[in-house]
Formats: structure tokens, C-alpha cells, sequence
């Protein structure tokens, strides 16, 4: 039988991976440089501390309960959405399969119960509920999940707004819980929208946007990390099991989307972090970990034979 194993803290043979340095004999190569960067940046980012309070939704809510890390991960987010220490949200970095999708779900629910359950100032005409940013390939994926996993008395209105048909209205966006949507569509809408106000997803006031595989912004030159840093919207997450692919810089464009203050900057990024790794890569990771520590919640799983 397999199970998952959830990753607290680092090993001593993590430790001692990330001291090691490169061997001086072998050629040092561009490759070399990157791959060994990505080792001891794996290594930092497993010494994160991990939260263990939990937090449920009522029972019948959902149409499946919650695994325990899945209760850590809601009490979590219901955290960082709550404070205002330089930004709301962050980053849901799980392993594929641990449930970043049904976490996501399961807050939205948080919210929406929490608005049923006292007055709530009511919104804004434009002031929309959660956009969830996917590729076009896992769209009606996010559509099916939003629907199997929520009980029939708590259904959650939802919209694919996706094909030539959609809704151009931005106020008709903003009536529904969920917004499903895609990355091309926010690229073509939203930078759209600042020069001729043509694009109905930049003109909604959200209330949470959800970047699904948001290593698709990575490259904060692009015109889809610009884009969806320009969403309006309070509170911002990204999900990935992926959160760097090649280098340390991949981040700069997630903080840029989180208003991670001083390190949504570029300037202030690249003197706060790239800096401090290239002068001593062992205590640069380890003030990365500080950084992270506050933002990011990731847990790995290994499968064992039982």
C-alpha cells in the first residue's frame, strides 16, 4: 500500500547538501551553475517551517472531508488573508496530488459562509467574488471540481468564461462566486483594458485571484505575468508544484503579483535576494527561507511501499 509522507523540516543530509559545495575539479558550466542552484533552493525550501493548526468548514459543506493537511493549508490561507503584513495570499506550493484545487474550494466556501452567517456591506457593482486563472486545458476541470465537491445545498454560483460567446459585462462577472478563466483570455483582456477599456476581467474588482500552475507567469517580462499582476483584486494566490524551474528569479514575478512588498520591486528584489546569494549562496538561501517563510506553504509527498 502507498501513502503520503508530509515534510516538516529538513533532513541532516539535507543540511550537509546544501553546504556542499561544487566539485572544483569538474568544468563549471552554465548547467552546472543552474542544476546546482535548484538543488540547494530544494533543500532551502524543505527547512520551511510548517504550520499544523487546523481549520474545517461545517460538516455536509463539502461533498468529500478534508485531509488534515488540507484543514493545515484552509487555516493557513485563512491567515494570510487576514494579514496585513505586506500582502494578502500567497503562494500553495503542494505536490501534485495533495489537493491545492479542493483548499482553494474550500476557502472560497470559508468566505461565502462567513458573509451568509453576519452583515456583510454589500458590493459594489463591479466588486466581483474569485477569479481562478488556469491554462484552457484544466478549464472545465476547475468547472467539474467546483461542482462535484461542493454538497447541492451549498453550490457555488460559477462562470467558464472562455469562448467567443462570453460575457462582455463586467458587472454580470461580478454576480458569480467563481470566475473560471484562462491565461490568454487575462492577457488579451487585461492589457486591453488599459488602453481601451475593451476587456471585461480588468474591470471587475475582485475579491481573491487564483493563478492555477502560475509557473506560467515566471517570466515577469512577459505579457501574461504583466497582465495578471495588473488584475484588480485583494487578495492574490498562486498555485504550483512547481514554484522554480530554472532559477532563483522565477520568484521576482510571484512577488510582483502578490504585492509582496520591498520585493514586488525589481531594484529591491535583485539587492534583497540575488545579491545576498551570489556573495554567499549558503546564508542567501537561508534569508530566501525568511522571505518565504511568510508567503509560501509547501509539503512533498513521497510514496513508500506500507
Amino acid at each position: 500500500m502507498n501513502y503520503p509522507i508530509y515534510i516538516s523540516s529538513s533532513s541532516d543530509d539535507e543540511e550537509d547538501e546544501v553546504q556542499e559545495p561544487i566539485n572544483s575539479q569538474q568544468p563549471v558550466t552554465t548547467t552546472t551553475i543552474i542544476n546546482d542552484e535548484r538543488r540547494i533552493y530544494q533543500a532551502a525550501l524543505q527547512d520551511l517551517n510548517q504550520p499544523k493548526t487546523e481549520k474545517d468548514l461545517p460538516h455536509g459543506v463539502l461533498s468529500v472531508p478534508l485531509m488534515r493537511h488540507q484543514k493545515i493549508a484552509l487555516e493557513w490561507m485563512r491567515q494570510k488573508e487576514r494579514s496585513y503584513n505586506n500582502c494578502l495570499g500567497g503562494i500553495l506550493a503542494d505536490d501534485q496530488g495533495l489537493g491545492k484545487t479542493i483548499s482553494i474550494i474550500a476557502l472560497i466556501l470559508l468566505q461565502k459562509l462567513k458573509s451568509q452567517s453576519r452583515r456583510v456591506k454589500k458590493r459594489s457593482r463591479r466588486s466581483g467574488g474569485t477569479l481562478v486563472v488556469c491554462p484552457a486545458s484544466v478549464v472545465k476541470q476547475w468547472a467539474k471540481e467546483l461542482d462535484d465537491k461542493v454538497s447541492p445545498q451549498n453550490k457555488l454560483t460559477v462562470l467558464v468564461y472562455h469562448g467567443s460567446r462570453r460575457i462582455n459585462d463586467p458587472v454580470e462577472l461580478a454576480k458569480y462566486d467563481v470566475v473560471v478563466t484562462t491565461y490568454a483570455l487575462v492577457t488579451n483582456e487585461v492589457l486591453q483594458s488599459q488602453r481601451r477599456f475593451s476587456g471585461a476581467l480588468g474591470r471587475v474588482r475582485w475579491s481573491r485571484v487564483v493563478l492555477d500552475e502560475a509557473q506560467t507567469i515566471k517570466n515577469h517580462k512577459t505579457q501574461v505575468a504583466r497582465a495578471c499582476s495588473s488584475l484588480n483584486a485583494k487578495r492574490r494566490w498562486c498555485l504550483s508544484g512547481t514554484p522554480i524551474q530554472n532559477e532563483v528569479m522565477d520568484l521576482f514575478s510571484y512577488f510582483k503579483f502578490l504585492r509582496y512588498h520591498p520585493y514586488a520591486e525589481l531594484c529591491s528584489f535583485s539587492q534583497r535576494i540575488m545579491v545576498p546569494i551570489r556573495n554567499n549562496r549558503v546564508k542567501g538561501y537561508k534569508k530566501l527561507q525568511a522571505v518565504l517563510r511568510a508567503i509560501l506553504l509547501r509539503r512533498v509527498c513521497f510514496l513508500q511501499n506500507a
